[in-house]
């Protein structure tokens, strides 16, 4: 039933006490169903008086309390202030409004008009209280630049299927999804979502402060084609922040740069790149050697710059850099390169510098360092701070401070860092093996110095080591001032130390041993005396050196039980002391079970129970099952003084069995005991504590060995043959009847 116009002016007043104040309305509301035309609706803040908005429509129909139907819709927003100006209009064909909530809805066209800003959709809502629009069927944005729509056309369109915009603080939030597209005067944009940050007050330059895209995103941008997941872009600052796995390809040089995030800064003419989640930084440069061959070359790290100076480009590369070239790969923690063009505009790299864990392999080996230098048109290789070489092939690594390497002339010069006390050249290379071999665990000869030459063909390496000089080979440890470390080739084409001479100051230490002299001599591997058919074993022989002639060589063995001269009563224990020998010269052969040791001149011992000088001995040492070794002989030679508490012996010969706690003596022995003041000779005496037994022997038994001096070991020299054999003669054990002492 229509409504009469008896009713029309309190119905426009209950209309306008349902807007402006719900709760009362919904108490008091008598509006009848029907419509009212030409109205006119204020809103108040309710705190300060100031005009929010105000709504116009042609004509109202109440359906209810929460919804009245407007025709020809109008809406204007105001700014806050009592004097507040008009900020932005709403206008609609058609709209439903909820006097209770203050919010509308409408289903036709919607066109939101302001100074700095135009929306035109279909299908869209209006919250009051959020001050928030939204359009679900189709929406266009135009942003204008400073000055506003008087100014020209908008320097920013976006365009999508649904769209909102929230008045926050002092801008306006513009957000678009679905088939997005963005166009203005630096790019073109399509993505899937889009959130544009537009200020309501700027003094100049580009409408719109930020826009962050999402999903799907492509883009051209200063002449490079984009592709992203994500993107940060500041208009005024020319700047933006790709993410979501972007990659930029430049145009024109067909340049390559993606990875987690990449920043673009138009104005410095710079892109710079990280890795994440999503992915690694990469870049694909392009280098024409002088054949004009092109060489793609894939660079990957942790963040990536390229700038562009006039006609040369500049990359760095920070973290992790991995190298994928045609022709080498390589790794550091930095990396930089240099290119520019070539006539006919081909890409040429004509420097390259790398920092930190540098590694570069190709088909002649691998190199490591700190620092690295390439220059490729001087053929030459410079790595500093921690350089290193290897060769796989050879068995070689060569570590240093600083590593000069000169391809064609194979040779080159190591140096410690002067200023770092730490600092070493070391040098690794393989034991006596094969290529094909597989080497066990520490198979290695590692020797330290402050500097060194080597110098290489494809038969030989040779190393001269210079100060402070250390090696560590197997079991081996040794030091000394020179060393000088020959390797030769075997037939199958892996190298092995064969040589290694030292002098001055030289200290050997062996699991089981140390020893001290002026000159060493060392073989790590020589096969044994039986055609080759044994293990091979190690060679050492330690010499007085003629420019010190007053420094001996001596060797230090483990501790030994009592000899066995001297009875000591069950209740005393003996001190167990480190076997102790100098003499002039010394030698020893470290076999795979035992070790013999050979001493000559002026020979010195002191050990557990015993005190011992003599022309020549022999010590036999064995290794027991626990890692441990024990000394289970020992031969005394010529001019034997032995002695062993309260009791002293010379004799031509004594042979000392430590474990059994025996010794024998022979050549003319004389036993002297101070504690009862006795003498006993004869030609032949067996001591033996264990049994607490002394035999003496009328006369030489006819089986007794005849004198003889300590074997002495085959020398070997650095032009003899792999066959290289020391001589195994040795003294038998004597066989020794023993006779128990009577006992009251």
């Amino acid at each position: 039933m229509p409504l009469s116009r008896t009713w029309a002016k309190p119905a426009a007043v209950a209309l306008a006490l349902a807007l402006a104040a719900p709760i009362c309305a919904q108490r008091m509301t008598t509006m009848l169903p029907g419509t009212v035309k030409n109205f006119e609706l204020p809103n108040f803040n309710e705190n300060t008086g100031d005009k929010e908005w105000e709504l116009f429509g042609e004509k109202a129909a109440y359906k209810s309390d929460t919804r009245i139907d407007v025709e020809s819709f109008r809406l204007l927003l105001f700014e806050d202030g009592a004097n507040g100006a008009l900020k932005a209009t709403i206008t609609s064909p058609s709209a439903r409004v909820d006097p209770v909530k203050k919010f509308v809805s409408g289903d036709s066209d919607i066109f939101v008009r302001a100074p700095e800003f135009k929306i035109d959709g279909k299908k869209w809502t209006w919250d009051s209280a959020k001050k928030f629009v939204e359009v679900f069927d189709g929406i266009t944005v135009d942003i204008f630049p400073a000055g506003g729509e008087k100014k020209g056309a908008p320097d920013t369109r976006i365009t999508g299927r649904y769209g909102s915009m929230l008045g926050e603080g002092d801008s306006n939030v513009f957000d678009v999804r679905k088939n997005v597209k963005l166009e203005n005067s630096q790019m073109k944009l399509e993505c899937d979502a889009l959130r544009a940050v537009a200020p309501k007050e700027r003094r100049g330059g580009s409408g719109v402060s930020e826009i962050d895209a999402e999903g799907n995103i492509k883009m051209l941008y200063e002449n490079k084609d984009i592709r992203a997941g994500g993107a940060k872009i500041l208009p005024s600052e020319s700047a933006a922040l790709l993410s979501g796995t972007p990659h930029i390809k430049d145009i024109p040089s067909r340049a390559e740069i993606s990875g987690d995030t990449i920043e673009i800064d138009r104005g410095k003419k710079s892109l710079a790149a990280k890795s994440g989640k999503s992915g690694r930084a990469r870049a694909v440069i392009f280098n024409t050697d002088s054949d004009g061959k092109e060489e793609r070359i894939a660079i990957s790290a942790d963040s990536i710059k390229m700038r562009t100076e006039g006609e040369k480009n500049f990359f760095d590369f920070s973290g992790n850099v991995k190298v994928d070239a045609d022709s080498f790969r390589a790794s550091c923690d930095s990396l930089s390169a240099q290119s520019a063009s070539k006539e006919g505009g081909k890409p040429e790299v004509s420097r390259i510098e790398g920092g930190g864990n540098v590694r570069l392999s190709n088909e002649n080996g691998n190199a490591a360092a700190d620092r690295m230098e390439i220059l490729p048109g001087r053929g030459e290789v410079v790595l500093s701070d921690n350089a290193s070489l290897a060769d796989p092939e050879r068995g070689m690594k060569l570590f240093a401070d600083v590593i000069v390497f000169l391809k064609e002339k194979s040779t080159g010069l190591a140096f410690a860092d002067p200023k770092a006390e730490n600092s070493d050249v070391v040098l690794n290379i393989r034991e006596g093996i094969s290529a094909g071999e597989k080497p066990k665990k520490g198979a290695e000869t590692v020797v330290k110095s402050k500097r060194l030459k080597f110098v290489k063909n494809e038969k030989n390496m040779r190393f001269d080591f210079d100060r402070d000089v250390r090696i560590t080979s197997d079991d081996i440890r040794a030091s000394c001032e020179k060393m000088q470390v020959l390797a030769i080739r075997d037939g199958k084409g892996g190298d092995s130390v064969r040589k290694i001479t030292a002098t001055d100051s030289v200290k050997i230490s062996q699991k089981g041993y140390s020893a001290e002299a002026e000159t060493a001599v060392i073989y790590p591997k020589l096969k044994g005396g039986d055609g080759g058919k044994s293990a091979p074993h190690r060679y050492v022989e330690l010499l007085i050196s003629p420019a010190n002639p007053g420094k001996r060589p001596t060797i230090r063995l483990p501790a030994t039980k009592a000899i066995g001269l001297e009875e000591v009563r069950a209740d005393k224990k003996l001190e167990e002391k480190p076997t102790v020998i100098t003499s002039d010269r010394q030698w020893l052969v470290g076999g795979t079970d035992s070790d013999r040791y050979f001493f000559e001149g002026d020979v010195k011992a002191a050990g557990t129970d015993m005190d011992v000088s003599c022309e020549k001995a022999e010590v036999e040492m064995r290794k027991l099952k626990n890692g441990g070794h024990s000394i289970s002989k020992i031969y005394l030679l010529e001019s034997v003084n032995l002695s062993s508490g309260l009791k002293s012996a010379t004799c031509g010969r004594a042979e000392v069995f430590p474990e059994d706690e025996m010794v024998v003596l022979s050549e003319d022995p004389v036993v002297i005991d101070r504690e009862d003041n006795t003498r006993v000779s004869g030609p032949r005496m067996v001591y033996n504590r264990g049994r607490r037994s002394m035999t003496v022997e009328a006369e030489n038994p006819q089986s007794a060995p005849a004198a003889q001096s300590a074997p002495r070991s085959f020398i070997p020299d650095f032009e003899d043959d792999e066959t290289l054999s020391p001589a195994r003669n040795r003294p038998p054990r004597p066989t020794v009847k023993m006779l128990p002492r009577s006992r009251k």
